[in-house]
């Protein structure tokens, strides 16, 4: 009995450990994109842990209020993360050229080793996707609107971060993109000038993950 606890419980276990990964990651990107506008996070590690650590409490309490409140800031982050996503999506076909996908494989380990971690990194970011059955005792017809938004969003999102990850390696040379810590922003930079780095900085920045509380209002 206790054998079988404990091997249905690994799974459960690995999923948590991953979404507490998942929130550090999102708030360390958080901190880099604001960086642009606030130098000091990226020389003072205390100050940008403490940042952080603020947007991720910021961010519970607004889960604490209830659904209505988590779902309208999912709402405003969303639009304003995916509006340079689909300007970079749509200019980069006139950016792309052959040249900057070779070589195709620069870091030196076998194309499978290479492969593999690219998989590993993508299948990471899709962690959340059953976060919107979550909210399924306060939507219409969930049995219907649960699986439409989920199947749409997961094919909207690939489409345009693909072409918006296509316009980054467009734009963006591979030296510069390494040492990057903005790297859409830098991209919207080279593809429509300073102006539109400065302003996607903000929109990134504010990537904000909200999950819905299990407790309906």
């Amino acid at each position: 009995m206790l054998l079988a606890t404990s091997s249905a419980s690994r799974p459960r276990g690995g999923y948590w450990i991953a979404v507490w990964v998942g929130n550090a990651a999102i708030a360390v990107a958080f901190v880099s994109y604001l960086g642009y506008f606030w130098p000091a996070l990226g020389d003072t590690a205390l100050l940008a842990a403490g940042v952080a650590l603020a947007a991720i409490w910021l961010l519970t309490a607004v889960n604490v209020r209830g659904v209505r409140q988590g779902g309208w800031i999912q709402a405003v982050t969303t639009v304003a993360k995916l509006l340079p996503l689909v300007a970079l999506a749509v200019a980069a076909p006139f950016f792309i050229d052959a040249g900057d996908f070779t070589p195709f494989n620069p870091s030196g380990q076998s194309t499978f080793g290479a492969v593999t971690a690219a998989a590993s990194l993508t299948l990471w970011a899709f962690i959340g996707i059953e976060s919107a059955t979550v909210p399924a005792e306060d939507v219409e017809h969930p049995e219907r609107t649960i699986p439409r938004a989920t199947v749409i969003g997961t094919a909207v999102t690939a489409a345009v971060y693909i072409l918006g990850t296509l316009a980054v390696f467009a734009a963006v040379p591979r030296q510069v993109l390494v040492d990057s810590t903005a790297p859409f922003a830098d991209a919207a930079a080279v593809m429509f000038g300073d102006w539109a780095g400065t302003a996607f900085h903000p929109m990134f920045a504010g990537r904000a993950p909200v999950w819905y509380p299990a407790e309906a209002e």
